[in-house]
């Protein structure tokens, strides 16, 4: 039997390899099947983390902290009416061209005053040259997002394994090679697609973006879906809290706000819970308006992820 230290990296390459392969073989059953399953423990264990990371008292970053919470209050309404209005348009590019182009300037803008407040000085000026881009080529950003933010969890792990070097070179080769392994998958997803006759493999098609590539094959836009998302998943749900829980998840005292806010804290992992619950019964029984309903909030949980991450790197 493999050793300790062994057999985490044996068995990470492991899953690595098992998403190439179910992303290759079976892309829309598996993306469809992971979202249902694992999307609801992923943004609970991901709510446990943020309220770990969360000092009990702010203090001098009172302001950094109220940056970003209201930041992501401001980004995910935002959106939300843009869909809305966007819905009662319908065909009206040059509304979502400018919307979109504006939510993604917010964005740059925001996370660069955010990593400002840190220290990082350049942000500003990069974010700035990153909004003159976005006006000038009005293209589905928000596409763009939906197959980087899988990474972001990549990035956390990065950064925890700092007591472990020789597991984060590890993770840092793995992470160099993930081109060459997402070009596999796109290459060995090639094949005519299912017929997309159902709600939900609709649904699943359009998060990918076979809306955009009509010309590309929907069987590869989900395979390389579903395998970068699988990576999300696995980093939130097994890999983050093995390193950082000292306990179980679902107990919370080395939670520095539950010392000031004990209520307030049980009452937010518990509806964390619940929603899981409630999510897993949606998908069972109204599986197309689940979906929806929770990709719509699935803004919130990918928002949150950008302001402590910025914390994690150094000035």
């Amino acid at each position: 039997m493999l050793p300790f230290s062994s057999a985490v990296p044996a068995l990470g390459a492991l899953f690595v390899a098992l998403s190439m392969l179910g992303a290759t073989q079976a892309p829309f059953p598996l993306a469809m099947g992971a979202v249902m399953l694992l999307a609801g423990p992923h943004n609970w264990m991901e709510i446990r983390y943020f309220l770990t990371h969360m000092p009990a008292h702010w203090g001098p970053q009172r302001a950094w902290f109220t940056t970003a919470l209201g930041g992501v209050a401001v980004l995910a309404t935002s959106s939300w009416t843009v869909q809305w209005i966007g819905g009662q348009l319908e065909s009206d590019d040059t509304f979502w061209r400018n919307a979109e182009a504006a939510w993604m300037t917010a964005l740059l803008l925001w996370m660069a005053l955010l990593a400002h407040m840190r220290g990082n000085r350049w942000t500003v000026p990069v974010a700035v040259a990153g909004s003159l881009v976005v006006w000038a080529l009005p293209l589905p950003w928000d596409l763009l997002l939906i197959y980087l933010h899988p990474l972001v969890a990549l990035a956390y792990l990065e950064r925890d394994l700092r007591r472990y070097p020789a597991w984060r070179t590890l993770l840092r080769a793995f992470i160099g090679t993930l081109p060459l392994l997402a070009a596999v998958v796109w290459w060995g997803a090639a094949g005519p697609p299912p017929p997309i006759d159902t709600p939900m493999l609709d649904r699943v098609a359009g998060l990918a973006g076979a809306w955009l590539l009509p010309d590309v094959s929907p069987r590869q836009l989900v395979a390389l879906y579903v395998f970068l998302q699988l990576l999300h998943y696995g980093a939130w749900i097994v890999a983050l809290p093995l390193l950082r829980f000292k306990e179980p998840p679902w107990r919370l005292r080395r939670v520095p706000l539950h010392r000031r806010f004990p209520l307030a804290v049980v009452v937010v992992v518990s509806l964390g819970a619940a929603l899981t619950t409630a999510f897993w019964c949606g998908f069972l029984l109204y599986p197309a308006a689940t979906w929806d309903l929770y990709f719509q909030l699935a803004i919130v949980h990918m928002l949150v992820e950008f302001p402590f991450l910025i914390r994690k790197y150094p000035t």
